[in-house]
């Protein structure tokens, strides 16, 4: 753990975890206990920031096949735990009836991943189960000579005509 975080040249991850840790414990590193509550201090922007200049350097080294970037989307739901900052960012469990949800809150994203060079082109997430939207969201990052595969479900009008406007 120690060679993982104290390297001159870290980025990322590491990089984070190391300045949260000199902000609340000097140059020390905290003990087990403490390294979750150190590493909840650190932004989810930090990640997202990092992720998109990753993605970006790496665009122009993307595989293709026969001119074409291949996409695969789909959605997925995460479940999370119950915490009041969750609750208080509008995430609420399933519905099960008219009266209740389960109690546990859910994350609904849908993924965007590029099959060829297998890594991840965008990501969506909300607090809705709304995979059509989160189609349209990805779907505005994709270039002009890309093919796109779909679960069954998302075909429709709307991502027909999604396609033909992008």
């Amino acid at each position: 753990m120690v060679q993982l975080i104290s390297g001159k040249n870290s980025e990322g991850y590491s990089t984070a975890l190391m300045k949260t840790f000199e902000d609340s414990y000097g140059k020390a590193l905290p003990h087990k206990g403490s390294f979750s509550k150190a590493r909840e201090k650190i932004s989810h922007h930090f990640f997202k920031d990092f992720f998109d200049q990753q993605n970006h350097d790496f665009d122009h080294n993307r595989a293709k096949w026969k001119g074409l970037h291949i996409y695969a989307v789909d959605g997925f739901e995460a479940i999370l735990p119950r915490t009041e900052e969750i609750m208080s960012h509008n995430y609420s469990g399933r519905t099960k009836s008219k009266y209740s949800d389960t109690y546990y809150p859910r994350m609904y994203m849908v993924h965007a991943y590029d099959v060829l060079s297998r890594v991840t082109k965008d990501l969506y997430q909300s607090d809705l189960l709304d995979e059509l939207t989160g189609a349209d969201q990805v779907a505005q990052g994709f270039e002009d000579n890309s093919l796109t595969v779909y679960d069954r479900l998302y075909f429709c009008r709307r991502t027909v005509k999604r396609h033909k406007n992008n």
